[in-house]
């Protein structure tokens, strides 16, 4: 088994999961990380949204990918329709935005790259309200 590589920190504002996150990441970091949050998405209200912060170049393992769309469309069944995802340096790459493009458009969640935290989380709570 190969050690988990990549770090993430979960809490809950409201009816917004906020996750911060710093890879690269491969399928092992996104098993645990899928079974750490699950007590905080247990707690989410029926309909709610998510800021993700992406630090550094957070690239994702073909496996690390899959297993994160996965994820995400168990998300959007549990009630998760909207995310921002905030890059932390403007200079994240076009790899890791496919990668990410991908995995929202799988789960079918509406999401939105930004590089500013308030911008992020004040769009997200906008597009929550109209749900």
């Amino acid at each position: 088994m190969y050690k988990s590589h990549g770090e993430s920190k979960v809490e809950r504002k409201g009816n917004l999961l906020i996750i911060n996150s710093k890879g690269p990441f491969n399928l092992q970091f996104v098993q645990n990380y899928n079974r750490d949050i699950e007590s905080v998405i247990a707690q989410m209200p029926e309909v709610w949204g998510q800021v993700v912060t992406v630090y550094q170049d957070s690239l994702l393992t073909p496996e690390a990918e899959k297993e994160l769309k996965l994820a995400c469309k168990y998300r959007k069944n549990r009630g998760c329709c909207i995310s921002g995802v905030v890059f932390s340096e403007n200079g994240s790459s076009f790899v890791t935005r496919g990668q990410l493009t991908r995995v929202y458009d799988y789960a079918g969640i509406k999401f939105k790259f930004f590089n500013d935290l308030l911008l992020a989380e004040q769009w997200v709570v906008a597009n929550l309200a109209t749900v």
